[in-house]
């Protein structure tokens, strides 16, 4: 399996406009002590859930969980409308989701900022153009939009079109 960093991009809480956390903001990690997080389960993204894990257990607690096991995020919403429960979804869903409803409202995490990576994947046998050209056209999406930043375009393997199929080279992440 070969893959490539699309986008970095940090957490975000959203909640109930009136939680009690729905004033502050951005809201520091140890005041997640005691509140349940709905987050989509360790299955479908270990590299979330960890993150969120970890930031929880360098400020001394172990979060409460709540794990959607068939996970739409219609249904993330439509709890935390109506419970005391915290969403930690990526920041452009969370801003996204309050902008559309009145009843939440979307906060920043204070240090340690937690960040979600988005890749593409693809079987490392395949080698065709088609793939070459996709890779290339996410490649300049990313970069157009800064997506990648602060981590720079060297995120990106620079794709070479000739010998019939694309061929990696330069700097990226596992290299």
């Amino acid at each position: 399996m070969r893959s490539r960093l699309l986008r970095a991009e940090p957490l975000a809480l959203v909640l109930g406009k009136h939680h009690h956390l729905a004033d502050a903001d951005p809201v520091p990690v140890a005041s997640l002590t005691g509140q349940t997080l709905l987050m989509f389960p360790r299955e479908l993204a270990p590299g979330y859930y960890d993150r969120v894990l970890a930031a929880c257990e360098q400020h001394g607690f172990q979060p409460e969980i709540r794990a959607f096991t068939d996970p739409p995020p219609q249904a993330m919403v439509a709890r935390l409308q109506t419970t005391r429960e915290v969403g930690i979804p990526p920041a452009s869903f969370a801003y996204h989701t309050a902008a559309a409803d009145p009843d939440l409202v979307a906060r920043k995490i204070a240090e340690p900022e937690m960040v979600v990576e988005w890749s593409i994947l693809w079987p490392a046998r395949i080698r065709s153009e088609a793939t070459a050209r996709f890779l290339e056209s996410a490649r300049r999406c990313a970069e157009e939009k800064g997506w990648l930043h602060p981590f720079g375009p060297d995120h990106w393997t620079h794709l070479d079109h000739s010998q019939g199929g694309a061929r990696e080279h330069g700097a990226g992440p596992g290299r």
